[in-house]
């Protein structure tokens, strides 16, 4: 299952962007150089083709949805609150219901 969400998330990014696992089901993908109007537009292609992804398990096709948090870098700030307001927004995303997209780059 990771590793089919990880190929489609890939797959929907720029040879500039990065992809990586930030925890056991949680991932986290830069863009850098990408103005905030633009994050959300990204974010909400990866949460649609992912939504078309099936996955074979036990002789049978599994879809998969994920929750999606963005945010953008603020000057001097760290990585770590960067990545904890992104982790918010994503909580955010599951408890509205998963399979959603919440953040802060409207």
């Amino acid at each position: 299952m990771l590793r089919a969400i990880a190929d489609t998330v890939g797959r929907c990014l720029r040879p500039t962007d990065s992809l990586g696992r930030w925890g056991g089901e949680e991932f986290l993908v830069l863009l850098p150089n990408t103005e905030r109007k633009d994050v959300n537009r990204v974010a909400g292609r990866v949460l649609e083709t992912v939504r078309t992804v099936g996955v074979d398990v036990d002789g049978g096709t599994v879809g998969i949805t994920i929750s999606l948090g963005s945010t953008t870098y603020r000057p001097r700030e760290d990585i770590s609150s960067l990545v904890a307001r992104a982790d918010a927004e994503m909580y955010k995303a599951k408890q509205a219901g998963k399979d959603k997209l919440f953040g802060d780059c409207d």
